[in-house]
């Protein structure tokens, strides 16, 4: 049952069997913090919603500098032949 600040519960696993999903619902809203799980007195779950990593700064732009290019001359022609302009080449799909 909740704790005096009503963030906190203690459930035996039977209780816990039963009211998993609208446990899970509370941990989700943030109307409870933590809920212990116990078994003939011992505690046997703690079971607390996850912690997200906080992001620094702008998502945008956080991979730069992380991938390396091969030189490329991009005004080359590439030496693959192309069906349709060559009609000797047999298309492959």
């Amino acid at each position: 049952m909740p704790d005096a600040a009503g963030t906190r519960a203690s459930v035996t696993a039977t209780e816990f069997k039963a009211r998993c999903l609208d446990l899970f619902r509370r941990l989700d809203l943030g109307t409870l913090t933590e809920v212990t799980v116990t078994k003939r007195g011992k505690v046997i779950a703690i079971v607390r919603p996850p912690e997200v990593p906080k992001i620094k700064g702008s998502a945008w732009g956080f991979m730069r500098g992380t991938v390396k290019v091969a030189p490329v001359d991009l005004t080359e022609p590439l030496d693959i032949p192309n069906p349709r302009t060559q009609p000797h080449c047999k298309e492959t799909i």
